[in-house]
């Protein structure tokens, strides 16, 4: 989990995993050409301050999802569960 790992190199989008939002992914890889985390490496906060509709939130939720992805800490993400079937009401022959 290297940001230097040339074998297979982490995208920006696997920071999802890391607690990054999508808003946030979609913005960095549209706006700023930021595929991999390499990539991402050279920009700076004025840079992404700079980009419409972003400001010091996202740029501190990006800072939290690097932090715990050199930590190597995943963050649980909520799956859709199936709902359980209702059980049927019984109807009477009458």
């Amino acid at each position: 989990m290297k940001l230097e790992d040339d074998l297979c190199p982490t995208t920006v989008a696997e920071l999802e995993e890391y607690g990054l939002d999508l808003r946030t992914i979609n913005t960095l890889e549209r706006e700023l050409g930021c595929i991999y985390l390499d990539q991402l490496q050279v920009v700076t906060e004025a840079q992404v301050l700079a980009i419409p509709m972003v400001g010091p939130a996202m740029v501190a939720c990006l800072r939290a999802a690097l932090r715990n992805y050199l930590a190597g800490n995943m963050i649980t993400l909520v799956v859709e569960v199936e709902p359980e079937a209702s059980p049927r009401l019984a109807r009477s022959s009458v």
